[in-house]
């Protein structure tokens, strides 16, 4: 299984963990790298997944395939 997600590769490693690769397909094992893309990742899901955007999409959502 191979995971492609705003450019960057997962795939299974030999240990079971998630292998990440870059963009020019080399792995990335820089374990400063790794926490910077953490840190990034973090802070996309804090800024794209808040309350109120989820209940607004919800919202729509049931607006257009509820009767009412």
């Amino acid at each position: 299984m191979k995971i492609l997600l705003y450019g960057i590769n997962f795939t299974p490693g030999a240990d079971r963990h998630m292998q990440v690769h870059g963009r020019d397909g080399r792995a990335v094992d820089n374990p400063a790298a790794l926490e910077n893309l953490r840190q990034q990742a973090l802070i996309r899901f804090q800024e794209a997944f808040t309350w109120p955007d989820v209940l607004a999409q919800y919202e729509a959502l049931l607006t257009r395939y509820l009767p009412g």
